[in-house]
């Protein structure tokens, strides 16, 4: 398909929810705008109005007037502008339709699924739009390796790994520690039905102090010795830096939902300055060597061990601490790295279509 002069323009479209906390969509539009984009944001919240179990119901499945407006809206907007690109992060909303029509006005489709659509422990009917949809985004790049194979055994094409990340504004916040830290460990994330309560709950019962923040742990710690920090509520930004960077040990867990071995938790937590205690996985100890960059477990006798060992030796947290700092200052693991590398793979293919419009 030939298009218009749209196709020698910088103008990107980019839909996400656009929600300032947690920040998930500001940071990619800075880091495509500082590359050169032109950027248009588009919201992909809808308004849904109802009682709270219609919008629940709404919200899960991204079906009714509300949604429909939105989609709508999305593609008056695509006409309106005449973009060359439109990057949709975890477009779970939008549905076969809506992105037949977009693709006949905008050369270049694409999304960033950080989510993983293929678990088979994922809520129901959240994921079946983009499913239906997958096959016309003209790109794809996914969160995690495993994902790759299921996007092409669906008939995805042109999927790119583009994996956890770090802001590079974050190491600005990162301050030297002294030994009065405001506890002994800390995790922050959501709760989850997996292991992460007996892990917690021994470290509590060793006698070490421990915050959680996060979302939904109203639903696991009843019973158990997490039930003494209710009420658990989440943190971002400043909050979320100034714990991580101000416990002696910074735990990371990794969600079983969505088969996780690595996310962008650890990393955060070694660029605010904070010391890595983090669930052991082959892709993990890929980043990060142990005991000589951070610390791992398996079990939570050795999580406890290591949380205790870093308390006892000040100078090894302190050696484990400058070492993955400078391993991720020197190395390519900054959203600012995953902006350069999605934007080559879009200007290769927006230079072949250029060729082919010629």
């Amino acid at each position: 398909m030939k298009y218009d002069q749209n196709i020698f323009s910088k103008k990107l479209i980019y839909v996400g929810t656009l929600t300032k906390v947690p920040d998930r969509d500001w940071k990619w539009i800075r880091e495509f705008s500082n590359l050169g984009w032109e950027i248009i944001p588009y919201s992909s919240l809808a308004n849904v109005v109802g009682n709270k179990y219609v919008v629940k119901f709404k919200n899960r499945f991204c079906s009714g007037s509300e949604y429909d407006e939105m989609r709508l809206n999305l593609y008056e907007l695509c006409k309106k502008e005449n973009p060359i690109w439109i990057h949709f992060p975890r477009p779970v909303e939008f549905d076969k339709l809506t992105l037949t029509k977009i693709k006949k006005i905008v050369p270049l489709v694409t999304h960033y699924f950080n989510d993983d659509p293929f678990s088979k422990k994922n809520p129901i009917g959240l994921y079946w739009r983009f499913r239906k949809a997958l096959n016309l985004f003209d790109i794809h790049f996914v969160y995690r390796k495993i994902n790759i194979p299921e996007f092409k055994n669906a008939g995805a094409k042109n999927i790119y790994h583009v994996p956890p990340m770090y802001d590079n504004l974050d190491i600005l916040t990162k301050k030297e520690n002294s030994k009065n830290f405001i506890a002994d460990a800390a995790f922050i994330g959501h709760w989850e039905n997996d292991n992460r309560i007996k892990f917690l709950s021994k470290v509590m019962n060793s006698g070490l102090s421990l915050i959680v923040k996060g979302g939904l742990w109203e639903r696991g710690t009843k019973g158990t010795p997490l039930d003494k920090l209710q009420p658990i509520k989440p943190v971002f930004g400043k909050e979320y830096n100034y714990i991580y960077s101000n416990v002696v040990a910074g735990i990371c867990f990794f969600s079983k939902i969505n088969r996780d071995t690595f996310t962008r938790r650890a990393l955060e937590i070694v660029a605010i300055g904070g010391v890595l205690v983090c669930e052991r996985t082959e892709e993990a100890l890929s980043y990060f060597e142990d005991k000589k960059e951070a610390l791992f477990f398996d079990t939570p006798d050795e999580l406890v061990s290591n949380i205790k060992l870093l308390k006892e030796n000040y100078t090894l947290r302190n050696n484990l601490k400058e070492a993955a700092f400078h391993k991720l200052i020197n190395g390519k693991f900054s959203i600012n790295d995953r902006a350069i590398f999605i934007n080559e793979i879009i200007q290769n293919k927006l230079n072949n279509l250029i060729k082919i419009n010629n």
